[in-house]
């Protein structure tokens, strides 16, 4: 019996302490946020298979197929040449003035480094994003990295047109 509660006791404190990889979870939302992976499954995973339960990070989603928002905050930071991101959102609707992404970090630093390090140009529709750059060649609904400068640092996602 002695044998059965020890091995209970340290299984359930393994349970406890388990956590996400965390360079898994961080490399995937960096991926995520420049058009690469999974992006629309980068956010969502962390809320569906971890919740707010971890100590690496806080994470929900609210609202339904039409209306879906994921956020995840970060303990320690996604960086991304000389800047970095706590808050990661996936979401089905836009919800910023001139920014329109389905996966998105909210970033401090010099987002001039970051135009220059993705290879982004000056988009044609602001209402979009302000800096853009096509990441994929598909000509219906091309994943398209997209950058706004926003007060403290800037938002830098990933976007496409519903059903692509």
């Amino acid at each position: 019996m002695w044998v059965i509660k020890t091995f209970a006791a340290i299984f359930g404190a393994f349970l406890l302490t388990e956590t996400v990889s965390g360079a898994d979870y961080r490399a995937a939302l960096a991926d995520a946020v420049v058009c690469k992976g999974n992006p629309a499954l980068a956010v969502q995973r962390l809320v569906v298979e971890h919740g707010a339960h971890n100590s690496e990070f806080a994470a929900a989603g609210f609202g339904d197929d039409m209306s879906y928002k994921a956020i995840v905050i970060l303990k320690d930071a996604v960086v991304l040449g000389p800047s970095e991101a706590r808050t990661f959102v996936s979401q089905t609707e836009d919800t910023n003035f001139e920014f329109s992404a389905f996966v998105f970090g909210q970033f401090s630093g010099d987002h001039r480094a970051i135009i220059n390090m993705l290879q982004l140009l000056p988009a044609k529709d602001k209402t979009l994003g302000h800096f853009e750059r096509i990441a994929e060649n598909r000509t219906q609904c091309p994943r398209t990295i997209r950058l706004t400068p926003v007060k403290g640092g800037f938002l830098l996602g990933c976007g496409w047109c519903n059903g692509g």
